[in-house]
């Protein structure tokens, strides 16, 4: 019990002692784990850091869900190149052993995200919160976490939409799904003020994500600098969610797109027409393309609907139609539900 509150006072004091001994750095983190014996994981902390910044971080509080807040030693630093932000990434390992079986909410606190940046109000005051869902379930086996491959800077456009592709991949099969959440900043709650990115821009810009790979896009920005998403990817296993990590990250956009519109091979001739009745729209193409229809958080709204799309009892907004044909072609459209 000591220990534990050893720790605790060191983070207390950690948080309230940075603003004045730390410039703002943080472009970005995440947490991963991977099971060694029945209750014991190796815990994994990546930092993504503006590296022309004073600060210089050693080591990591982590608590750990269960009571104990661990200090994880720093054991790598990366230089990033490429990218319209200067970025390192910084890695902190540590193992950790859970009293049992349970859930567990792994979380990691900094206090000063980067500043500057457009969708998150004073963002130099504003935490950045790393989150992980653990679940040490004996029946459903062993899990490690799904894992974000590819760097957080990995950033590219396609003709006129920014792509991120955070390549996830889980080791036990579980299958994955993906969403975009609210960043989690002071207390580990979620940030207040926080606008997604097209909202705090001008024009008629828009953006998704993928629920089914992660890959977040954004049609046509508006304005170059800093930005802030999540990423979450849940595990599911058996109809269960048995894990879940979080991608807090930041996309710096140094150039805007030219404006070249998308090419459809196979899409040319496909249209979706809006119905007498509000909210019924019919697909007309190809009978045989696969639709699946999503919100601008990237979650499913409607899965191979044969034709007919029924937004009757959905939120009034923009939502994204992609179609896959037979021949395994894919484009996607963009459908403004009044």
């Amino acid at each position: 019990m000591a220990q534990i509150l050893i720790r605790l006072s060191l983070l207390v004091i950690a948080l309230l002692a940075a603003p004045l001994s730390w410039a703002t750095h943080i472009r970005g983190a995440e947490i991963r784990y991977s099971q060694g014996s029945l209750t014991t994981y190796l815990i994994t902390v990546h930092f993504y850091l503006d590296p022309s910044s004073p600060a210089d971080r050693e080591e990591v509080l982590v608590d750990m869900g269960d009571g104990v807040v661990d200090t994880l030693p720093r054991t790598d630093i990366i230089p990033i190149a490429g990218g319209s932000c200067e970025t390192s990434l910084n890695i902190y390992v540590g193992q950790h052993s859970f009293p049992g079986f349970g859930t567990c909410v792994i979380t990691m606190r900094d206090p000063n995200r980067n500043s500057g940046i457009l969708n998150v109000p004073n963002s130099d005051e504003v935490e950045i919160c790393a989150r992980a869902v653990l679940v040490i379930d004996p029946l459903s086996g062993g899990n490690s976490s799904a894992v974000f491959n590819a760097p957080q800077t990995e950033v590219d456009y396609e003709f006129s939409t920014l792509v991120h592709q955070p390549n996830a991949t889980d080791l036990d099969g579980d299958s994955l799904s993906f969403d975009l959440i609210t960043p989690h900043g002071d207390d580990c709650l979620e940030i207040p003020g926080y606008t997604f990115p097209p909202d705090a821009t001008p024009g008629a810009d828009f953006a998704w994500a993928d629920p089914l790979d992660g890959s977040f896009h954004w049609h046509d920005p508006q304005l170059m600098g800093e930005f802030v998403i999540a990423i979450r990817c849940r595990e599911w296993r058996n109809g269960t969610m048995v894990g879940e990590v979080v991608r807090d990250m930041t996309l710096c956009i140094g150039t805007l797109p030219s404006n070249v519109e998308e090419n459809a091979p196979g899409g040319q001739d496909d249209a979706i027409v809006p119905l007498a009745q509000p909210g019924l729209y019919q697909f007309v193409g190809d009978p045989g393309t696969q639709l699946r229809v999503t919100d601008m958080a990237g979650h499913v709204v409607i899965e191979n609907p044969r034709g007919l799309i029924d937004l009757r009892n959905q939120s009034k907004g923009i939502y994204m139609v992609r179609g896959t044909s037979p021949t395994q072609v894919s484009w996607s459209r963009r459908l403004i539900h009044q």
